[in-house]
């Protein structure tokens, strides 16, 4: 009798466990459950996933199961959020297109660009040698070459969403000045510099800080207080604005276009950046090109649901393996089309990454992470590398009426034909 309840009690537990975990996790996994073997998952976990040690306090890969916990009291106390049955069933397969036809690519320029460029710290602005000033900004490098790319796939029968198309314009609902507008009442030069709306923004930077590692790079604490040193209300203005687009603005337009994407439900993602080294004024030697693939998950950097949720998509799912393929085919052509050499360090940015191959990195930026499928993150050659400047700042072609440097037509191409290596499609680009 005594061994008969304690069976009825395991099975009850166990029946409640399940129950609670797919509400936690709203059945997003159900269909890896008895699908996925333990081998498989750690694997990627120990390979690609885990990079802080305090990942290890979010999970636990027995035998036969694998677990999430939200905290390290709740891996302690043996509470799970989320429970995985590991099996040998038939699991869910990446689908691999056979024409170009209906191909659903989805092409994300980075940041923004135009009047923004300031605001968001992404642009060049360098006196050569020879006392040339070069002039331009990554956001509308990039807006150029997405609709080039977008052009070259639509020739060949794909559709392709474009996340934004015009330089200075977010994906998020509301622009920044909006956004300000809207959040500390700031619709004027003269509001920005009023100390007690001020204050209201400060307060919100203070109560609204950045949740993922990733924003250290950003130096949250060094920005607020530079803030709050400055003498005058005049000068909080420029570092308060930058403030509160990197720490707080940024995040909400990143959230959209991954939400943007993933509603579009395509056959893969491309995401355009272009690289750069030190500050806007800075010169580089150093030319490359490289790409970031899901992964690297820094401490904590699984405190949230959301993230634990993807987290454990990316150690079920092929999309890590098929982003690796992918990129490795776009790195490839940027190479061989742009006849600049693929980032070979193993230890570049090394607190932050974890090398996978030759110009192939895992990194847990916002959409590696939110973005569903394969994914390539391009950081395309280095701006303010003086040769490279020079390419990417003339005006000797013409993109929907506007002068544009033809080294951007060349990247688009190195994208596109990433594409179709990808895919083994034949054809060549020309």
């Amino acid at each position: 009798m005594v061994m008969f309840k304690l069976c009825v009690a395991t099975i009850i537990f166990f029946v409640e466990l399940f129950a609670y975990t797919s509400a936690a996790y709203q059945g997003k996994f159900e269909n890896f459950q008895e699908a996925v073997k333990k081998e498989s998952v750690e694997d990627k976990i120990s390979k690609y996933l885990k990079k802080g040690s305090e990942v290890s306090d979010h999970f636990l890969v027995t035998e036969n199961q694998l677990f999430m916990f939200a905290t390290k009291i709740d891996k302690l106390n043996k509470n799970p959020e989320f429970v995985l049955r590991f099996g040998s069933r038939q699991a869910p397969k990446f689908f691999v297109k056979k024409s170009l036809h209906g191909l659903r690519v989805a092409i994300d320029p980075g940041h923004l660009g135009g009047r923004m460029a300031f605001i968001e710290e992404r642009f060049v602005d360098m006196s050569l040698p020879d006392n040339t000033r070069i002039q331009f900004d990554e956001g509308t490098l990039a807006t150029v070459t997405a609709k080039i790319l977008k052009q070259y796939l639509i020739a060949v029968g794909a559709e392709v969403l474009l996340t934004r198309d015009e330089p200075g314009k977010s994906v998020y609902t509301l622009s920044f000045d909006a956004w300000c507008a809207k959040s500390f009442a700031i619709t004027s030069d003269r509001d920005w510099l009023d100390p007690k709306k001020q204050q209201v923004a400060i307060d919100y930077l203070k109560n609204h800080s950045p949740s993922f590692m990733l924003f250290k790079s950003e130096a949250p604490e060094k920005r607020l207080t530079s803030i709050i040193r400055a003498q005058d209300a005049s000068a909080k203005v420029v570092p308060l604005k930058k403030a509160l687009f990197r720490l707080c603005y940024n995040s909400l337009d990143l959230n959209a276009r991954a939400e943007k994407i993933n509603s579009f439900k395509p056959d893969l993602t491309i995401i355009i950046h272009f690289n750069a080294s030190g500050g806007a004024h800075d010169i580089s030697a150093a030319d490359y090109n490289l790409a970031f693939v899901p992964g690297s998950f820094l401490d904590g950097e699984l405190k949230d649901l959301l993230s634990r949720e993807e987290f454990v998509r990316l150690s079920l799912s092929d999309d890590i393996k098929e982003s690796v393929k992918l990129s490795r085919a776009v790195v490839k052509n940027m190479e061989k089309m742009l006849n600049v050499s693929t980032m070979k360090n193993s230890q570049y940015q090394p607190n932050g990454t974890i090398f996978v191959e030759n110009g192939i990195y895992c990194r847990n930026l916002a959409l590696t992470r939110l973005v569903h499928g394969p994914i390539c993150y391009g950081e395309t050659l280095i701006q303010n590398n003086p040769e490279e400047a020079v390419l990417l700042s003339q005006k000797d072609c013409e993109i929907d009426g506007v002068s544009v440097s033809s080294r951007l037509k060349n990247v688009a191409g190195a994208y596109f034909q990433g594409i179709l290596d990808y895919f083994e499609f034949n054809g060549q680009h020309k």
